[in-house]
Order: C-alpha cells, then sequence, then structure tokens
C-alpha cells in the first residue's frame, strides 16, 4: 500500500521543544589575595581560602516529570 505518508509525522511523546540552560560561578573572597582573610596563614587559607560557589538553572517546556516510589520506603505496609 504506497499512501501519501507526508502528513503523518508528529513529535515524540518525549519531545522538549524549548530548553533553556544558565550556569554561572562565583569565586568567594576569601584567602590569600583575595578581600577577606588576605592576610591569613597557610591553614586557615587552606580550609577557608579557594572556595567558589555555582549554580544551574533549567527550564525546560515538554511533558512533565512526576517522580514516584514503588516500594515500601518506611516498611509499614503500604506502598508497591
Amino acid at each position: 500500500m504506497g499512501g501519501n505518508t507526508a502528513w503523518e509525522r508528529a513529535p515524540a511523546g518525549f519531545d522538549i521543544p524549548h530548553n533553556l540552560a544558565i550556569s554561572s560561578g562565583w569565586e568567594l573572597p576569601f584567602g590569600k589575595g583575595k578581600q577577606f582573610l588576605t592576610n591569613s596563614n597557610r591553614m586557615v587559607d587552606g580550609l577557608l581560602g579557594g572556595w567558589t560557589m555555582q549554580g544551574i538553572l533549567v527550564i525546560r517546556s515538554g511533558r512533565p516529570f512526576t517522580p514516584t516510589v514503588t516500594r515500601d520506603v518506611t516498611n509499614n505496609g503500604i506502598g508497591g
């Protein structure tokens, strides 16, 4: 049966048409050469210096994802 299949198209069930990902990083101002604790000793600089904070924001459209637990986590006989 050789029909016209040009119109038989649709997005997949897992299609994500819009995807926005933003990441950022910030070095904390503690330790040698920084704004705070500049003149600290090696131990304090090793513990508190050189830290960074990172963040990732992801915004997507498409099918929602709802995680579920299919076992009895609390061991009370309910679940599964």
